[in-house]
This record gives structure tokens, C-alpha cells and sequence, in this order.
């Protein structure tokens, strides 16, 4: 049976045993995107630098991503499900010496899994780094060491952009959004007045990327909360489908 579980964090930890105790929690990479969106060839790219003193050993996993009743539903690739692959990663596994920096890859197997005509296709990779530790430094009295590691996904948009189905419910304090589509888009909500300055526009103004079959429940910032008036634009793939509208609500609270 397939392995299936709900993502819950895009971040996670790996640990590494040296010695007997533990050192301080350490950002040992740093990666330049987390959402990556390939070619017309279904290829992307993501650029991991080392931050840490030390040399790293980086490993690269691969998992689908799909959604089912709102929610993203992860299948890490592995060895019994290898006929399934629909994308490769490389390198896989690598050094990286401090202070510099590699590409990761990835491609599309084509043409064994031609890219969807009508439908976003994607992938988490799980970005691990661990302290690459040579046979003399073994032997030295080396802490245990936590590092975080990264899970940034891959998009593979649909050939044809498909258009924006959605269903909004402004809740006061939040906002449901629902993609009922087979693409992404991103979406904008704002509740500024005309005379709000940019450097303010975070307290009342958020962008989310909503996933192809994905329900988010956002929470919002003061500035948005019980409002009477939400302004909501949603812009897919290449700009070729984009919706604007304004909701006007009937709200005792604003």
C-alpha cells in the first residue's frame, strides 16, 4: 500500500549524531525560491547556498503533491513506486563547501510523462543538509548537531492554462479560499483606504499562491478584520486568466 500523509510544514529537521550532547539549532542552507515553476520543458531550477562553517552534504528527495478535498496529499518517491516517477531531480545528493552554492535540477521525464494538457502537476523536493564529517573529524569530540532543511515545491503548469474556478467566504477574522480549478493562481486580497501608504499595506493587504484543488483558511491581520468592503484579485499563470472584483459586506463590527 502506497504511503499517503497530509503536509503539515514545509519546514523540517534532520539530526546528526556526533558526541553525547547537543549544539545550538543551525541554518546550515539557504535556498533562493520555494516555489519553483518549471519551463515548457518541465524543467526548473533552485539554488542552494551553504551558510554553515563547514562542508554539507546535501540529499534530495522527491515527492507528488496532489490535492483531495482541499488538502494536499504527499507520496514520497521510492523505490516501489519508481514506475510512477514523473520527475527527476540532479543531483540528487552532493558537497557543497562553504560560503558557495550548486543548482539543483529538475526535469521532466519526457517523453515518457508528457506534461498535462489541462492541469498543474506538482512536486515538494525535501532539501536535507548534514555536516559532511571525514574519517579524521570522526574521531574528535563533535556535538550533535540540528540543522534545518527545506521542502520547496515544484509546479509543473498545465500546457493549457486553465481557467480561475473558485469559492471565497469572508469570516470576519479570516478568509476561506477554495480552487476549484485545475490551476493555480495567485490571489490578493486588500482592505486599504486610498490614503494607506506602502509600508503600511501589510496590515491590511495579503497575497497567497492557492494550489490547483487547495482550501486555505487565512488568517487575517487587524487591519482586515471586519471589514466592509474586501477587494480580491486573482491572476493565473502567465497572466492569461485574472479576476477582480469587490465584496461589499453588511458588517456592525467595521
Amino acid at each position: 500500500m502506497k504511503s499517503l500523509f497530509k503536509m503539515k510544514n514545509s519546514l523540517f529537521f534532520s539530526v546528526v549524531l556526533a558526541a553525547s550532547f547537543v549544539s545550538p539549532i543551525a541554518n546550515a542552507i539557504a535556498i533562493d525560491k520555494m516555489v519553483a515553476f518549471s519551463n515548457s520543458k518541465g524543467e526548473a531550477n533552485l539554488t542552494i547556498t551553504n551558510t554553515a562553517t563547514y562542508r554539507q552534504f546535501i540529499n534530495v528527495g522527491v515527492s507528488s503533491v496532489k490535492a483531495e478535498k482541499g488538502e494536499l496529499i504527499i507520496e514520497p518517491y521510492t523505490r516501489d513506486n519508481i514506475q510512477d516517477w514523473e520527475i527527476e531531480v540532479w543531483p540528487a545528493r552532493t558537497i557543497i563547501d562553504p560560503a558557495f552554492r550548486k543548482t539543483i535540477g529538475v526535469r521532466n521525464l519526457l517523453p515518457l510523462k508528457p506534461r498535462a494538457e489541462d492541469e498543474d502537476r506538482m512536486f515538494q523536493l525535501a532539501i536535507i543538509p548534514t555536516p559532511y564529517i571525514d574519517e579524521s573529524e570522526k574521531k574528535s569530540n563533535n556535538p550533535v548537531q540540528i540543522t534545518f532543511g527545506f521542502a520547496p515545491l515544484i509546479i509543473v503548469p498545465a500546457k493549457e492554462t486553465p481557467s480561475i474556478q473558485y469559492e471565497l467566504a469572508y469570516l470576519g477574522d479570516k478568509l476561506e479560499i477554495f480552487n476549484r480549478g485545475k490551476g493555480f493562481f495567485h490571489a490578493s486580497f486588500d482592505t486599504c483606504d486610498d490614503e494607506t501608504l506602502e509600508e503600511e499595506k501589510e496590515a491590511c493587504a495579503i497575497t497567497v499562491l492557492v494550489l490547483a484543488g487547495r482550501r486555505l483558511l487565512i488568517d487575517l491581520p487587524e487591519g482586515m478584520v471586519n471589514q466592509k468592503e474586501l477587494r480580491v484579485s486573482l491572476v493565473s499563470y502567465g497572466n492569461k486568466f485574472n479576476v477582480k472584483t469587490i465584496y461589499h459586506y453588511k458588517n456592525d463590527k467595521a
